[in-house]
């Protein structure tokens, strides 16, 4: 595995440390959880398991979140072991839900500017219009709402993470993060309002977070962009894919 996409693992392992979570971290094993039932943050980050053990290992940790009546992920990524894995958890009712791969670019990359795009960092009063645009791109409960509005607000001031609005025509209309890891820039979700689709605005939320990360001397930006939405669009504009990272989620 090459350094940058071992960048990416540690990236994603890192921004758990920015998060309400309980993580736990011992040799070859990374995972997080929550006392609620949302699958995003239940589950298995990282695995490098004997094919011996593998499968008592999988079969406790499903009894374990059974107990507590959690759904929780596993994702499979560059480092995961054994190379079966993935086999191993689909014959143990997983589903595989999504693939990410694991992009990076230079920050020095240039991307034109657009005029009818302006992206700004998020001001307090914005906090609101920001999750709007986040939970717009999928359905969530009222819970989910809240949660985000107490990390965003948690978050300010704290020098690691920067959110940002991007307003087309005087109008929110998309929202996005990063985080300042030791592994590099992390560049978080992306959401655009479906009606400002394909204008631009997305290129234009990447080009403010590498300028931002630059300025902050970060040479690195990484991502995992979902390869059905967001990495094609990555990919054009200069991204470089390293690795592939898959998720399953049991419940």
């Amino acid at each position: 595995m090459s350094d940058r996409a071992r960048a990416v693992e540690e990236c994603f392992w890192e921004l758990t440390e920015l998060l309400p979570l309980e993580r736990t971290e011992r040799d070859g094993w990374r995972e997080v959880s929550t006392l609620g039932g949302d699958d995003v943050r239940n589950g298995v980050i990282r695995a490098v398991l004997g094919a011996d053990e593998a499968d008592d290992v999988i079969d406790a940790t499903i009894d374990r979140y059974a107990a507590r009546g959690s759904p929780f992920r596993w994702h499979v990524g560059p480092s995961s072991r054994p190379t079966d894995l993935a086999d191993r958890l689909l014959r143990r009712g997983f589903l595989h839900i999504d693939t990410l791969a694991g992009m990076c670019i230079d920050t020095r990359r240039d991307l034109a500017p657009d005029p009818r795009i302006v992206v700004r960092e998020l001001s307090a009063s914005e906090d609101e219009a920001f999750v709007d645009v986040i939970l717009s791109t999928y359905d969530a409960p009222a819970s989910v709402r809240e949660r985000l509005l107490a990390e965003i607000r948690n978050s300010r001031g704290g020098g690691k993470q920067r959110h940002y609005v991007a307003r087309l025509e005087g109008q929110i209309v998309g929202a996005t993060s990063y985080a300042l890891l030791r592994s590099g820039g992390f560049l978080q979700g992306a959401a655009v309002v479906e009606a400002s689709r394909g204008r631009g605005v997305y290129r234009q939320m990447i080009r403010a977070r590498l300028a931002a990360l630059r300025s902050e001397g970060c040479e690195l930006a990484v991502v995992t962009a979902r390869r059905s939405t967001s990495a094609p669009i990555c990919a054009r504009l200069g991204f470089e894919e390293l690795c592939a990272i898959e998720v399953y989620r049991h419940a």
